[in-house]
């Protein structure tokens, strides 16, 4: 059994690619809330109960709208200008839950719009909460991978000991962050000013809850909708500017745009990048992890990784793809 496709059973998020334009409204369609499935409803449907012809009877034909396919969210019929903002101000945990409502939700993959800080701090959050769970119920713990951004079970990560501290970036894609990796070892001190830390870990739940936009909705105020109350408070240095919305709820706060600048994750090629925790399937990705590596689960499992980068646990004496036996090593 393949060690590293486990699924795991908090927020996965799909592996990033470049997403689709979201496809462009018909004027005038709604959505039936009692169902899924969208309903054409022309914008002159509540006139045509007065609309008569020239003669005073109502006209025998109406005109049909075109009917949009049934699987498609209505919020996908939005126009492209409200998905290329709408993620500055969603919490990503609203985020995450949006890609599960579709399919075609999970192929927009909105979530990869959203800054390295934000990511950083929201699987932050998750690690913490899973690590005061298992202390107070001796429960299954979850860790957070700080490369694909998830919550996963500890077998799927290696002990500390045998993880690399820092990496060279020798492949990244601008867009998504995807990383190819050189691992180093301790950098010199001549070297300092050219290592990437990743972002710092919030110090109380207010300043994660910050670093998350935790709680927060869409910013109707930001996109010239929102309610007349709407003002920005006074900037703090150091921190993102933050704009007052004012709701039934009372007032709601949401970090303005500026501070919300979608950032691919990692360093540049050719820098050195200080690495946070991160699970095996990263690892085999980015190239931490090569053929003939072996190395052991926080849970002590011995894993070997094939010629096809494929980890595999110690029963397994020879992958079926590529032919390589099991390799040992102490």
């Amino acid at each position: 059994m393949h060690h590293h496709k486990r699924n795991s059973t908090l927020h996965q998020v799909v592996s990033p690619q470049r997403p689709p334009s979201a496809p462009t409204p018909t004027a005038g369609y709604t959505q039936n809330p009692s169902t899924s499935i969208e309903q054409a409803t022309p914008i002159s449907s509540k006139l045509v109960c007065v609309a008569m012809d020239h003669h005073g009877h109502p006209p025998l034909h109406l005109p049909s709208p075109p009917q949009m396919p049934g699987h498609y969210h209505w919020l996908l019929h939005l126009p492209p200008a409200f998905w290329a903002h709408m993620n500055l101000y969603l919490d990503y945990h609203d985020i995450l839950n949006l890609s599960m409502l579709s399919s075609q939700f999970r192929a927009v993959q909105v979530e990869k719009y959203l800054p390295w800080t934000a990511r950083h701090a929201a699987v932050a959050r998750c690690d913490r909460e899973a690590a005061a769970l298992v202390a107070r119920r001796h429960g299954s713990q979850y860790c957070a991978c700080y490369i694909c951004f998830r919550m996963k079970p500890v077998d799927e990560f290696q002990r500390p000991s045998d993880a690399y501290t820092f990496a060279r970036v020798i492949q990244r894609d601008a867009y998504t962050g995807r990383r190819i990796f050189e691992p180093v070892g301790e950098p010199l001190p001549g070297e300092v000013g050219n290592i990437v830390q990743p972002p710092s870990m919030p110090s109380s739940p207010a300043g994660m809850g910050m670093g998350m936009g935790i709680g927060l909705g869409i910013g109707i105020g930001m996109m010239g909708i929102g309610p007349s109350g709407s003002d920005l408070t006074r900037p703090v240095p150091g921190h993102m500017p933050v704009l007052q919305i004012h709701t039934s709820r009372g007032p709601v706060a949401i970090v303005s745009r500026s501070g919300w600048t979608p950032q691919a994750p990692g360093a540049e090629v050719g820098q050195i990048e200080s690495l946070r925790r991160y699970c095996i399937d990263c690892a085999l990705e980015t190239r931490l992890l090569v053929p003939a590596d072996v190395t052991t689960t926080q849970d002590n499992q011995r894993l070997w990784v094939c010629r096809c980068r494929e980890a595999w646990p110690e029963t397994v004496r020879r992958c079926d793809s590529c032919q390589m036996n099991q390799v040992f090593r102490d």
